[in-house]
């Protein structure tokens, strides 16, 4: 049977392709926006009556499930990353979030004993329509889908005709696939949220800063974030940067095609920008000409997220440099990344893995840039102590460098007293006299 007779005899509608799911089972969704499935999880939905106890996994819904309104007999939803649609069923708890370091998930024992997204007994992904030997695309968004494909029991796929096609581990053939929908590409929702004036002005000062800690022939990492991402917009000057990160920028794609980031002195991967995931928002025309330019270019490799994230991996590359953002840090240097309080608010994504690959490699440095404040001005990013039940997501034994819109902070092979000092010089002044005397309490006699 060739594999335009296979693809024939596998379309479904939504509805006769959610059929294969059975009470029970753990239905994981494919991440990203514009790469979740939405027609097949709604279709899902609808067969509440009929199922029990089907445990669905999200990492950032993107669309306002049944599961994700009200609790459920049919559904127990979970999540690895807590996004706006997940976190009114948090506050509510019958929504789990499951923390992880994604680079775990390579780990072949890790898979077999835990499962999570890396053995579901259904996948729901997007793919692009096959090419002339059968093989479809996970697109621009990639994260776990090769591996939750590869292990699953069934896999169920929307094919989106817009999708574009990289190198790296960025593909499924039609014969891995159970059950393909056609239809129109699911549209784009949202936008990035408007960034506050004051925030922005902070942003731009944190990424002058940053962009002094960066070297010619660096290879980088920068997590999502107002005050990480603004790094981008003074690297122009630098030379032979490379990329391995989960999020490719389409600034990255502009300093690329400016000369600045070539790749030519990475150890792993040469000339080549490697990541999961190209950060697609609807109706930005920077980021659509910024796809077209991947799409194809063997420049450009998307890999499976364990594989980005292996710490081995990202240690075995000479200067590394992970820029990464956080919600707050205390004085002891420890980092929160996914926690408000004990509220799970987000995720810790890579950002452990990346922060301890780069104290491991070869001349690495790792960089938190952080505002110094929140909500408007009220609260100060820098605290003493993380309140009861709050989780540090990075220890602080691996937190290097911080940076605020009022300075820098060297943390690594310094005492907790002399941390503090460091991290309130660089608070926002209103907080330093409260912060200095919460120091004196606690690191001075």
């Amino acid at each position: 049977m060739t594999w335009q007779e296979r693809y024939r005899d596998k379309l479904a509608t939504p509805d006769e392709a959610v059929e294969l799911v059975r009470s029970g089972d753990l239905v994981v969704f494919a991440l990203g926006s514009g790469g979740e499935p939405i027609a097949l999880g709604q279709a899902l939905g609808r067969r509440a009556s009929e199922l029990r106890d089907v445990r669905v996994l999200h990492a950032v819904a993107n669309n306002p499930y049944p599961w994700l309104q009200a609790p459920s007999e049919a559904f127990a939803p979970r999540s690895i990353y807590i996004g706006p649609f997940e976190r009114g069923a948090v506050a509510g708890r019958w929504l789990d979030y499951v923390p992880w370091s994604y680079g775990t998930s390579r780990r072949q024992e890790w898979c077999d004993r835990w499962g999570a997204y890396t053995r579901p007994d259904v996948f729901m992904v997007k793919v692009s329509p096959p090419d002339d030997e059968g093989w479809c695309s996970f697109g621009h968004t990639v994260w776990y889908s090769p591996t939750a494909a590869r292990h699953a029991r069934t896999v169920l796929a929307e094919v989106d005709p817009t999708f574009i096609r990289t190198g790296g581990d960025n593909r499924i053939h039609v014969s891995q696939i159970d059950r393909l929908v056609e239809g129109q590409p699911w549209p784009l929702t949202g936008q990035m949220a408007p960034v506050p004036p004051d925030e922005a002005e902070a942003a731009s000062v944190i990424g002058a800063l940053v962009a002094e800690l960066v070297e010619d022939g660096d290879c980088i990492q920068v997590g999502v974030g107002v005050a990480s991402q603004a790094v981008l917009h003074f690297l122009k000057a630098k030379r032979d940067l490379g990329v391995h990160s989960e999020l490719l920028l389409h600034e990255m794609v502009q300093l690329a095609q400016e000369g600045v980031i070539t790749g030519a002195r990475k150890t792993v991967h040469p000339g080549t920008m490697v990541a999961t995931c190209f950060i697609l928002w609807p109706g930005t025309e920077e980021q659509k000409a910024a796809a077209a330019w991947i799409d194809g270019n063997p420049a450009v490799e998307l890999y499976d997220i364990g594989y980005v994230t292996h710490v081995p991996r990202i240690a075995a590359h000479d200067r590394f440099v992970a820029i990464n953002s956080a919600l707050a840090i205390d004085l002891t240097g420890q980092v929160a990344v996914d926690t408000l309080g004990a509220t799970p608010y987000s995720g810790t994504g890579g950002s452990l893995d990346f922060v301890v690959g780069a104290n491991y490699s070869e001349g690495g440095r790792s960089i938190h840039a952080i505002p110094s404040t929140a909500q408007q001005g009220q609260v100060s990013r820098i605290v003493p102590q993380f309140p009861e039940g709050a989780v540090p997501t990075i220890p602080r034994n691996y937190v290097d460098f911080v940076v605020t819109e009022y300075g820098v902070a060297s943390l690594q092979g310094k005492s907790l007293r002399e941390r503090a000092k460091a991290l309130i010089a660089i608070a926002h002044p209103k907080f330093r006299d409260e912060l200095e005397a919460a120091a004196r309490r606690l690191f001075w006699p």
